[in-house]
């Protein structure tokens, strides 16, 4: 039992290591260093629940693959709203538009993934 607790502060504690390394590597505000912050945490989950999807493994409990599955097209929405007002003087390209376009329809396919799929009890 104990070396179970053992895994999951390992494990927690290496996501936010990797977490914090990505978002102090990052250039910009505290805001959009948050951002990343998040975006690497939430990255890491959606990878462990669409394993556990593939593989049919439970993982998550239903309300936790909702949540994570809704966090992670509203982190999308956040990283793409949140520059476009910080530097509303600057043109943003088409490509950054549709990389932005491509990454929501993503999640929100994930976020389908999560809700739809039962897993075995």
């Amino acid at each position: 039992m104990a070396s179970r607790h053992v895994a999951g502060l390992f494990f927690i504690l290496i996501i936010i290591a990797i977490s914090l390394a990505n978002a102090s590597a990052y250039v910009g505000d505290i805001i959009e260093q948050s951002l990343e912050f998040l975006g690497g945490i939430i990255t890491v989950l959606v990878l462990i629940g669409l394993f556990g999807v593939w593989r049919d493994i439970k993982i998550f409990k239903e309300k936790e693959f909702k949540l994570i599955g809704l966090s992670y097209p509203v982190l999308i929405i956040c990283e793409t709203i949140y520059p476009v007002i910080e530097y509303s003087e600057q043109r943003f390209p088409e490509y950054w538009w549709g990389s932005h376009l491509l990454e929501l329809l993503f999640s929100l396919y994930v976020l389908s993934i999560f809700i739809s799929k039962k897993r075995k009890a």
